[in-house]
């Protein structure tokens, strides 16, 4: 609804900067997808996308996700993401209570990254297709970890990088229409029966 938000980063004419909106609100996966699709600068083979209530809190957060994933490339984990204060869901993984509690990397062997922020290689994408787009917001995570698995791809965790995450403020804000509620519980209705015979793969 900030439709002054684009304005106010234009003003800071910082070289690079592409700013995109839709007409519509795409949710999550609607954002990330359209931002993919129509990237100016898609020679750049890197990927990281934060939620919009993200905080990074160490100048080095994103060039330590960097060098941890060159790290584990070769264990074939192509997303990586660093721990934070409040990853939402029960993933303990993620999960450090405060910006000095860090931890050593770790490959997910169960559980999904919540995408809070994550990078990862572009490539990626062109080898198992776009975030599957959910009304609203739904199990975008759970879904693009899942076909992760099933391709034979990782996840994992950087100790050494740490964001600040509000979390739900989203959620929040949509369920405040009672007729999102049955919308959000359609979303992990549809996951879940697509998906039954797979989520042995991410809940082991």
């Amino acid at each position: 609804e900030n439709k002054h938000f684009l304005n106010e980063i234009f003003s800071k004419k910082i070289d690079g900067i592409q700013c995109l909106r839709t007409d519509k609100q795409l949710g999550f996966a609607g954002a990330v997808n359209h931002a993919l699709k129509f990237a100016k600068n898609p020679w750049i083979p890197w990927i990281c996308v934060m939620h919009s209530d993200v905080i990074p809190k160490h100048f080095s957060w994103l060039s330590n996700l960097g060098k941890s994933m060159q790290n584990l490339k070769n264990k074939n984990v192509k997303m990586i993401s660093p721990v934070t204060n409040n990853s939402i869901l029960t993933t303990e993984f993620c999960q450090v209570k405060n910006e000095l509690d860090f931890k050593s990397d770790a490959i997910l062997d169960s559980g999904f990254l919540p995408m809070y922020t994550f990078l990862c290689h572009r490539e990626l994408f062109k080898k198992i297709g776009l975030m599957k787009e959910y009304p609203l917001m739904g199990c975008e995570a759970e879904e693009f970890a899942l076909r992760m698995k099933k391709s034979g791809y990782l996840q994992a965790i950087c100790g050494s990088s740490y964001v600040e995450h509000e979390g739900k403020s989203t959620y929040n804000n949509i369920i405040k229409n009672p007729n999102n509620i049955e919308i959000l519980r359609n979303n992990r209705e549809m996951f879940t029966n697509e998906y039954k015979d797979y989520l042995k793969f991410l809940y082991k």
